[in-house]
C-alpha cells in the first residue's frame, strides 16, 4: 500500500510539472539537426518548429527548450537554445496550412531569452493572419539561453506555427 501511495504522488508530481511547462495555450515544438545546435556545428543549420494553439482568450506562452526537452527523447537533452537567429517565420493556420484556425489579423509575438530582451527586435507584432511573413535580421542574432514565446490578440483557438533558422 505504501508503494502504491509513493507511485500515485510521484506520478500528480510528474503530471503537473509536465502541465507547468506550457502556461498559456498549446506549444509544440521540433528540432531539426538539434546535434548542430548542442555542438556548435559550423556547416549546418537547425530549424526549430513552433506549433501554436492560443488559448480561449487568445494568447499562447511557453518556453521553447524546456517544451522540447519535456516531449523529446533526444540525447544529450537541450536546456537553452544555441546558435545565431538567421531568420524567423510565421505561417497561419494549423501546421501552417493557412487555411484551418486562423489568427486574428494583426496578432502580436514576443520572442525573448532569459534575460528579457526581445530576440526579434519587436518585428514579430503585427503579424497577418492569413499570409507566412519572415524576419531576416540585418545581422544574426547570437543566441545562448531559453526563449520563450508569447502571443497575444491571436484569436480564440486560433492556430499558427513559427520556424526559427539558427546557424553557426
Amino acid at each position: 500500500m505504501k508503494r502504491l501511495l509513493i507511485l500515485l504522488a510521484l506520478l500528480f508530481v510528474f503530471a503537473v510539472s509536465r502541465e507547468t511547462i506550457a502556461t498559456t495555450g498549446t506549444i509544440t515544438v521540433s528540432i531539426e539537426n538539434v546535434d548542430a545546435m548542442v555542438q556548435g556545428a559550423t556547416n549546418k543549420q537547425t530549424v526549430i518548429t513552433v506549433d501554436c494553439t492560443a488559448t480561449a482568450g487568445g494568447a499562447v506562452s511557453g518556453s521553447l527548450a524546456a517544451l522540447y526537452a519535456a516531449t523529446s527523447a533526444s540525447n544529450p537533452q537541450i536546456t537553452a537554445i544555441v546558435g545565431k537567429i538567421k531568420s524567423i517565420e510565421t505561417i497561419p493556420g494549423a501546421s501552417g496550412d493557412k487555411t484551418t484556425s486562423l489568427p486574428t489579423p494583426l496578432y502580436d509575438l514576443v520572442l525573448t531569452d532569459s534575460y528579457g530582451l526581445d530576440v526579434s527586435a519587436t518585428n514579430l507584432g503585427n503579424r497577418s493572419g492569413t499570409v507566412a511573413e519572415k524576419v531576416v535580421p540585418v545581422s544574426d542574432i547570437p543566441v545562448n539561453s531559453e526563449l520563450t514565446l508569447t502571443g497575444a490578440n491571436c484569436g480564440s483557438g486560433s492556430k499558427f506555427r513559427i520556424i526559427i533558422t539558427l546557424g553557426q
